[in-house]
């Protein structure tokens, strides 16, 4: 993978975005994965409002 063109840009949360999905979209074409467009922040949010979410729930 050749990132040369985001030289001096290493600041820029935009850029290491876009390196970061590179990277990311790589590592599913090599593995045959899934690509899925969530970081650990947004699925630790998910799973923890599904817990929530559960425990609310009446049992049955």
């Amino acid at each position: 993978m050749d990132f040369s063109r985001y030289h001096g840009m290493e600041s820029d949360r935009f850029i290491l975005r876009s390196v970061t999905d590179e990277v990311m979209y790589e590592i599913m074409r090599l593995s045959g994965q899934e690509y899925v467009d969530v970081y650990a922040t947004a699925a630790k949010r998910q799973l923890q409002d599904a817990r929530k979410q559960a425990r609310k729930q009446p049992e049955e």
